[in-house]
């Protein structure tokens, strides 16, 4: 099993890489519609990027808050305040007609602006994003897998679904001969298959999750049963039954059941990074370095962990840093989240220990 293990990810490698995925932000809310009609489109203009800004505030709250939280926060802002908080807007697929504007919008916002927001109302927040996630979506159809076929209709209602926005990072397979030449079909619904594991590689990234939707005749319609495994990363499995009347219905059912997965990952992560800011800690830990360089590799990834409120470097020399950390919420958070941006807080010999990844698992 190694060396099939060893063999597929020396073929990822032949085959190349796939560009690295961009990690999404947590402040910027993409392709916002806005459709108004006014008495000129001049005239719309104007109140389609006021819509679209008030859209994209809602979006950020749903991201980042919990339900219950994200319509309290926002119902009691005014279109005035949401564009104190916009630090920029870009305008995409623009249309307009004599009286009419079309547009996409995408709103970055102020992260100081918002948290400070959300911090008085005391509201509990995340905005730490989750490490970018393959799919595979595997149809059954038939008693036939169906990944890479061009009549994988599950596929490509993922590429349809509601699922951008949210602080799971969705990335789909691009299913060229690359892609295929790793992995079949039938062995894409085992997450811990090597063919699988070289795929992630490919695309950079450390988890695929396969997600199989099998199709059944009921009722006059369909029935679309989904299930997806629990991930190492301690993501929970998930199952989930759908139906359909017609075939004319199956596209949107299974755009509903790929947003329906992605919302329960979505849950999963915001529960386990959630800030609730009446709790906080403080640690002393003890940082290996294997070269001068690995310092500023900690201090750039530690930046990127909004849970960590302040850090105070206590000495420095030759192989070895003691750094005192602030944070906000409770420990195992905070190791949840060091881990996805790449540093290893663990204890050992009585004293807390926190280093580069690759320095935790050995590899290069």
């Amino acid at each position: 099993m190694a060396y099939i293990q060893r063999l597929l990810l020396a073929l990822a490698l032949l085959c190349g890489m796939v560009p690295a995925v961009h990690a999404a932000d947590v402040y910027t809310v993409e392709a916002v519609p806005v459709d108004v009609t006014a008495k000129s489109a001049a005239e719309a203009r104007p109140t389609a990027m006021a819509t679209g800004q008030t859209k994209a505030f809602e979006i950020l709250m749903r991201r980042m808050l919990r339900p219950e939280d994200a319509a309290r926060a926002s119902a009691s802002v005014t279109p005035a305040v949401i564009a104190s908080f916009v630090q920029g807007v870009e305008i995409a697929n623009e249309r307009t007609s004599s009286v009419r504007y079309l547009a996409h919008m995408t709103v970055k916002f102020s992260p100081v602006k918002i948290r400070d927001f959300l911090k008085g109302r005391a509201y509990p927040y995340s905005d730490s994003m989750a490490p970018p996630l393959l799919v595979l979506p595997v149809l059954d159809r038939d008693g036939a897998k169906l990944l890479w076929e061009p009549d994988n209709t599950w596929l490509r209602a993922w590429g349809q679904a509601d699922i951008r926005n949210r602080l799971i990072h969705v990335i789909l397979p691009r299913g060229g001969a690359e892609d295929q030449a790793l992995l079949s079909s039938y062995d894409a619904t085992n997450a811990e298959a090597p063919a699988v594991k070289a795929l992630a590689a490919r695309y950079g990234v450390t988890e695929a999750l396969p997600v199989q939707a099998i199709l059944r005749p009921a009722q006059g319609g369909y029935s679309v049963t989904v299930s997806a495994p629990a991930l190492a990363s301690g993501a929970p499995a998930y199952s989930g039954t759908f139906a359909a009347a017609t075939d004319q219905d199956l596209p949107k059912t299974f755009e509903i059941a790929a947003a329906a997965v992605v919302a329960h990952l979505d849950s999963w992560w915001k529960g386990r990074t959630l800030m609730r800011l009446d709790e906080a800690g403080d640690v002393t830990a003890m940082v290996p370095l294997r070269q001068i360089s690995d310092w500023p590799e900690v201090m750039r990834r530690l930046d990127r962990v909004t849970l960590v409120q302040s850090y105070i470097l206590k000495t420095l020399k030759l192989g070895e840093a003691e750094l005192q950390l602030h944070y906000a919420g409770a420990l195992d958070q905070l190791k949840s989240v060091l881990a996805t941006n790449g540093l290893v807080l663990r204890e050992e010999g009585g004293k807390s220990l926190l280093m580069l990844q690759e320095m935790a698992t050995g590899t290069p």
